[in-house]
């Protein structure tokens, strides 16, 4: 048996990284409360209760990278998405049920191109078990180690066009050349540094001690990201 929810996650203002923690207990709270008022409706006159199971994970993907999955995974587990929101550059939900479970997937912007994702399961039954939601959690957090289906990744190995300004839109100064084996040199200065990939995450950690913190486009031809400083940086594959 299953019922839909009435329960709505409220979308709320975007604020920097700083400020993300306390949004993130907020958004934790509002996810097991989403799936366990899921029961109160779905079963309030079957005597039945819920048991709960929450699981996080910190990926080494872009939230939107960490959106994909959460929809994917939750499809390929037979859910039926019923809510989601948020702000894409920082994080997002999606609340979704299936017969006596209901599920609450989010994924949260972290520092070095990291993504929080708390998985939140309630199954409407008539004892405590955790093992039952603790199961579909499990499930669910199996497929958000996976890449996305068809999802394919470029290397950035090569020479870019490099551009960034504090404000406004970037502009062109000088080359960066990512070598195979991890190093980079922007022709500017000659500053060298080390890269690193996850996916489409970007990572550069310059010798000076700057940091960028990238995306790389679907089609591989683009990077597009801020430094620590909070310039916008961005780079064209030559």
């Amino acid at each position: 048996m299953h019922a839909k929810s009435i329960f709505a996650v409220k979308k709320w203002e975007e604020k920097p990284y700083e400020k993300i923690s306390q949004e993130r207990r907020i958004k934790n709270i509002k996810g097991l409360l989403f799936a366990l008022m899921f029961c109160a409706f779905a079963v309030s006159s079957l005597a039945q209760t819920s048991s709960w199971s929450r699981g996080i994970q910190i990926l080494p993907i872009s939230c939107e990278e960490c959106k994909s999955r959460a929809l994917n995974a939750l499809k390929a587990e037979g859910y039926i998405i019923e809510n989601e929101g948020g702000e894409n550059n920082y994080d997002y939900y999606y609340a979704a049920y299936k017969s006596i479970h209901s599920a609450v997937i989010t994924c949260d912007s972290w520092v070095d191109g990291k993504t929080w994702a708390n998985i939140f399961v309630a199954s409407c039954i008539d004892n405590r078990d955790g093992n039952i939601p603790g199961a579909e959690r499990v499930r669910l957090q199996e497929r958000m180690n996976q890449s996305s289906p068809g999802e394919q990744f470029n290397s950035i190995v090569g020479t870019w066009t490099w551009a960034f300004a504090q404000s406004g839109e970037p502009q062109e100064n000088g080359k960066i050349t990512f070598s195979a084996d991890g190093t980079m040199m922007w022709n500017g200065d000659n500053s060298k540094g080390k890269w690193e990939q996850n996916g489409r995450s970007i990572t550069l950690r310059w010798d000076k001690g700057s940091v960028d913190i990238l995306t790389l486009s679907n089609d591989g031809r683009t990077l597009d990201g801020t430094n620590k400083d909070g310039w916008r940086v961005k780079g064209t594959r030559n």
